[in-house]
């Protein structure tokens, strides 16, 4: 990577943070819980953000672009919606396929914040944009959800991968994979440079496979932390099935 693009990386770090009007802590223990080694969780109730950075010495390579997603994620939480900056859900342990549902939150949130960064800072990007193009190669994509544990989550990480090359790089290219590929169309399908709560509520329903009978629902009430419910769609009266779901509960 050139140093053009890492200081621009770093611009735009600076730019963002300085933005922010929450308090921010920053932590070198790795991410929260399980999932990776950089995150981040927002919390409106006490106007601050926990970002998580891999560990000095760890053994994990720093990557700059990564930092700055966190930060466009803690930004987003502040200007557009609290839950742009966290994605864990309150499930009910009954639930089936319900933690399959988590990766896909993730993947619907990150196309915003990938979005937002893609347009604001393109250079800064670049980087991402060449490694997606290498491990959409059908191959790869087919290998690796062979062995993923969670294939639905795997699927939607491809899914917006393909979706940031065809829209930033112009990439005509398949995965291979059909399921993948109809994924990509749902993404595209919403423009990740507007974003909304409505507009991730859709997207994240129109994510989640109608054999799961799910929908998810972002449960927000006044001076408590948002998060995500994931609860049986056939459950939902028809008013707030996916096309009505945000208009009838984000105010509940």
């Amino acid at each position: 990577m050139s140093d053009f693009i890492k200081d621009e990386q770093k611009r735009a770090i600076g730019a963002v943070r300085k933005a922010l009007r929450w308090d921010v802590q920053v932590s070198r223990e790795g991410g929260h819980g399980q999932w990776c080694a950089y995150s981040v969780r927002s919390f409106p109730s006490q106007r601050r953000h926990e970002i998580c950075l891999p560990p000095n010495g760890g053994g994990l390579p720093y990557n700059r672009l990564s930092e700055l997603h966190e930060y466009v994620h803690a930004l987003l939480a502040e200007t557009i919606h609290p839950l742009f900056g966290i994605s864990l859900t309150g499930t009910p342990e009954q639930l089936v396929g319900a933690p399959k549902v988590r990766g896909i939150i993730n993947e619907a949130v990150d196309w915003f914040v990938n979005g937002w960064i893609c347009t604001k800072y393109p250079v800064a990007f670049r980087e991402r944009l060449a490694r997606n193009q290498t491990l959409l190669d059908p191959t790869t994509v087919e290998f690796a959800l062979a062995r993923d544990p969670d294939p639905l989550f795997g699927m939607a990480t491809f899914a917006e991968m393909s979706a940031e090359l065809r829209r930033f790089a112009k990439w005509e290219g398949q995965t291979g994979n059909s399921i993948v590929d109809e994924m990509t169309e749902e993404f595209l399908e919403t423009d990740c440079s507007k974003p909304s709560i409505e507009a991730l509520v859709d997207l994240v329903n129109s994510l989640v496979p109608a054999e799961l009978d799910l929908a998810v629902v972002p449960i927000c009430r006044d001076g408590n932390d948002p998060f995500w419910l994931v609860c049986r769609l056939s459950d939902l009266v028809p008013s707030e099935q996916p096309s009505g779901i945000t208009s009838s509960l984000l105010a509940s």
